[in-house]
């Protein structure tokens, strides 16, 4: 809290977890207001939603994109799954609002699949936050770091909220593909299987 407390304070524009002027609130899009919007509710132990706010150079980027030539029919995402963190987030958000197909591979045997794996906002250890909190104390050992969720994401239906955290919900593929001699071997072959 200190952390924010000063970042709020400073108007700081360092990119680090604990800056609300990195972040929009959600859904309105609007600049987070104080630490309490940021931290967000306690009674319920969750996070506050937040968007990232666009960097100058990134917003310069979207107004000189002309449009793609392409549409969600012509993309397909093929994963084995291992698609965590923003690959998970943006295949998801791919899949559900544009109706682009996902394929998983792997796994076992006319078993549901999902494409993608944690697609929960973002997670950090207990190393990290002791030194953007400028804690002095010396880290713990890269495995005995304790790995924390600090924000979560949340699924949507109809455009609302619900209150299903991603990281717990099932995202089956649309279809499957199983490894075999070939494309074990070569993962090429898989794209021209789809």
């Amino acid at each position: 809290m200190p952390v924010i407390k000063k970042n709020f304070d400073t108007h700081s524009d360092e990119s680090d977890f604990y800056n609300p002027y990195t972040y929009l609130s959600f859904p309105s899009g609007e600049p987070i207001k104080n630490a309490s919007e940021f931290i967000g509710p306690l009674t319920n132990l969750t996070s506050s939603l937040h968007l990232h706010r666009l960097t100058p150079a990134e917003l310069q980027l979207l107004n000189s994109t002309s449009p793609f030539r392409w549409t969600s029919d012509d993309i397909i995402n093929i994963t084995n799954g291992f698609c965590v963190d923003k690959c998970a987030l943006i295949t998801l958000f791919l899949s559900k609002f544009y109706k682009v197909k996902t394929i998983a591979v792997g796994g076992l045997l006319d078993t549901p699949m999902s494409f993608s794996t944690f697609p929960g906002g973002s997670y950090t250890s207990s190393n990290v936050i002791a030194d953007s909190a400028g804690d002095k104390t010396p880290a713990a050992p890269g495995i005995n770091a304790l790995i924390l969720t600090i924000r979560e994401a949340y699924d949507f239906n109809n455009d609302n909220i619900t209150t299903g955290v991603l990281e717990y919900l099932f995202k089956p593929a649309d279809y499957r593909l199983y490894y075999n001699e070939s494309n074990g071997r070569d993962s090429s072959f898989l794209w021209i299987i789809s």
